[in-house]
């Protein structure tokens, strides 16, 4: 693999990265591997997240149901995050053609699909601070920030670097939408910050 080409280059030199892909921009098989990934890892903490909850159902073992609890949110967390990937792609590559891309779906899906590269590792953070300090979900749930204790000062850094990856995630995609649709980056920044701000705005409802 050339040097430029490196996936370590999506998320340290984005504009050389996606430079160097050529009609390598096409294929989605690496970023739809990329995307899974981080579906899983997302898959792995709605799972944990779940299971370390207390549900009382008559006649069920509780931990039958954690474990129901958390196969199910584990699954709807994969779903939703090839869901968001398709779907956000289709509405910034709407966007991108309105303002005169001349690229393919394929090359936006792919665009998005690399920049989920720092998903996987904020995912991964999420995990490690979640296995490190194994938190108290039921007090977290009724006694709100509060009943975080220890933890605040860990998840403050982790609520930091998480809106540090969306904004980061917005200049990686619009490098790439630049090479794919042929635009200035001035305009390649409008559909991925558009995305930024409804995932947002449906992380705070």
């Amino acid at each position: 693999m050339d040097n430029d080409t490196s996936l370590i280059n999506v998320l340290i030199a984005p504009n050389r990265f996606f430079g160097a892909l050529g009609a390598g921009r096409e294929r989605i098989g690496l970023p739809a591997l990329i995307v899974l990934v981080s579906a899983l890892i997302a898959g792995a903490g709605a799972y944990l997240m779940a299971s370390s909850m207390t549900i009382d159902v008559p006649d069920v073992d509780p931990a039958t149901m954690q474990m129901i609890a958390g196969a199910g949110a584990a699954l709807v967390a994969v779903f939703m995050t090839l869901f968001a990937w398709a779907i956000g792609s289709l509405v910034m590559h709407g966007i991108v053609k309105l303002l005169g891309g001349t690229g393919s779906f394929k090359s936006t899906l792919s665009t998005v699909g690399y920049a989920s590269l720092l998903q996987v590792f904020a995912g991964l953070l999420t995990l490690a601070v979640f296995l490190i300090y194994h938190p108290d979900v039921d007090a977290i749930v009724t006694g709100g920030v509060a009943a975080l204790g220890t933890m605040a000062p860990f998840m403050a850094v982790t609520a930091i670097i998480s809106f540090v990856v969306l904004i980061w995630s917005v200049v990686i995609e619009a490098y790439g939408l630049l090479h794919a649709h042929d635009l200035p980056l001035g305009k390649a920044l409008i559909a991925p910050a558009v995305m930024a701000i409804i995932s947002m705005f449906f992380g705070l409802i």
